[in-house]
């Protein structure tokens, strides 16, 4: 409280020095007003006299602005010299002295500026001093007067004399407990020590089955004495038996000892120096290593054994292939395989011609007494002996095995060349019209594909008339005349 009323009191000293402060500032701001509000009359007037001077003398003004060469600004016309018309001085004067008033204009609006911005601030000064008075006021009101306050503040120094006084009392007492409970840990952590020790004690003996705990460390040490003074002699009584257990027990290792090397020497293994189980252990485990190792030997070989078997078997199946080429190679064998060759081949290659002459009606075939066969698609694909053609078909048939046939002689050609020219002679007289038509149709087809020279020779003018190209030949008494007919 008594600081509040400090407070109050300086700051209403601060508020005497801020009014104060205010009623400067606006002194300052009215100063700077007029000023400002002079300088604003000045400027103008500048203003005013520079205007009157620049249209009093426009024309000197002008000329200090023309450039020889350009139009005129007044009456358009080319300037060929720029007139000896120096400035006007009233002029120059009159620009620096509106120049000096423009300045003090900004130099008395700046010290405006500054007057204002130092008004506002003392009037917020002043502001927040009233409103911290208002408040410090507030909080004083009801409470006891500045005197009243100090002897409260008095009594109150006292009372915390008093307190510390308490307070240092209480210290030493809270001293004086700590180290009795100190003590008292200390004798807690000793008993603690001997119960941990009677517990370490019975699990050192626990599968002896040591009396129960009571809880009271001393009795329970004294029992635990008591019933491990009987247990000694127990105890001694059963070593004594145990080593006699042992001896019996070493009698007993050294008949199986001499059981396990029987055992390696009917095995032909080496007894280690070192007779204890692994390294007997380790023998056998190598001896079976050794045998499996040979066990692995064993059947590489034996797999070696059916490798060289299976090349035996394929060798002599080999052996048996050539023998049965070399009864197929004999003279009498071999051409008869190298005609029934030949035959088919040409069978295969004459029932393609024939079955592109018939427009797919008939194949040849070879039956098993490689005889000739038709076969006729029209007739559910049937077999029968090529006698059963008509002569056209037989036309048909011939001319394809005759194809076939010189196809085959030209490959064997060691030239490699072409027979591309069939020549017919005669034999056409004897057809009737049908089978005519079909010979006819069968040798367009035929060279129709620009692949093969057909010729024939014929007295049958309906198959001549046919030819696209002719030569008819005439006799004229004991002369001949040839002449070239196009179709």
């Amino acid at each position: 409280m008594i600081k509040t009323h400090d407070e109050f009191d300086a700051t209403r000293k601060q508020q005497a020095v801020a009014t104060a402060a205010v009623a400067e500032a606006v002194g300052a701001l009215d100063q700077a007003t007029s000023e400002c509000e002079h300088a604003t009359q000045v400027l103008k007037q500048s203003r005013t006299a520079l205007e009157e001077i620049r249209i009093a003398h426009a024309a000197d003004d002008l000329a200090q602005h023309l450039v020889a060469g350009d139009e005129c600004p007044v009456c358009r016309q080319v300037v060929a010299t720029i007139p000896d018309r120096p400035p006007h001085q009233g002029l120059a004067a009159s620009r620096a002295a509106l120049d000096r008033a423009e300045e003090a204009m900004k130099t008395a609006d700046a010290a405006r500026s500054a007057a204002e911005r130092g008004h506002d601030r003392a009037v917020a000064e002043e502001e927040r001093l009233a409103k911290t008075l208002a408040e410090l006021e507030t909080s004083l009101a009801g409470r006891p007067d500045a005197a009243a306050a100090a002897a409260a503040y008095e009594r109150a120094t006292e009372a915390e004399t008093r307190c510390t006084v308490a307070r240092q009392v209480a210290r030493t007492a809270r001293e004086t407990q700590r180290k009795a409970d100190d003590r008292a840990k200390v004798v807690e952590q000793r008993w603690h020590d001997v119960g941990r020790s009677l517990m370490i004690a019975r699990e050192t003996v626990a599968r002896l089955t040591p009396p129960a705990t009571i809880g009271d460390h001393v009795a329970d040490w004294s029992s635990l004495a008591s019933w491990a003074a009987g247990k000694i002699t127990e105890l001694t009584a059963a070593a004594a038996d145990s080593l006699a257990a042992r001896e019996t027990a070493a009698s007993r290792e050294l008949e199986q000892r001499a059981v396990v090397g029987r055992a390696l020497d009917d095995h032909d293994l080496a007894a280690p120096a070192d007779f204890t189980e692994n390294a007997v252990l380790t023998t056998v485990v190598r001896a079976v290593e050794r045998a499996q190792n040979a066990l692995d030997r064993i059947k590489e070989r034996r797999g070696l054994a059916e490798a060289l078997e299976k090349r035996i078997g394929d060798q002599e199946e080999s052996e048996q292939l050539h023998k049965e080429l070399g009864n197929l190679l004999n003279a009498r064998n071999f051409e008869r395989w190298m005609v029934e060759e030949a035959l088919r081949a040409m069978m295969i290659e004459a029932s393609e011609t024939l079955t592109e002459l018939s427009g797919g009606q008939f194949e040849l075939t070879l039956d098993n007494k490689q005889d000739i066969l038709v076969i006729d698609h029209n007739d559910a694909s049937s077999q029968r002996p090529v006698q059963t053609l008509s002569g056209g078909e037989t036309f048909q048939a011939s001319l394809a095995l005759a194809l076939a046939l010189s196809s085959q002689i030209a490959a064997l050609s060691p030239n490699t060349g072409q027979l591309d020219t069939i020549l017919l002679d005669e034999g056409f007289g004897t057809l009737d019209p049908s089978t005519l038509d079909i010979v006819a149709s069968t040798l367009e087809q035929l060279a129709g594909g620009g692949e093969r020279t057909v010729g024939l020779v014929t007295h049958v003018a309906a198959l001549a008339e046919r030819v696209p190209v002719r030569f008819e030949v005439r006799r004229e008494g004991s002369r001949s005349s040839v002449e070239k007919v196009w179709a």
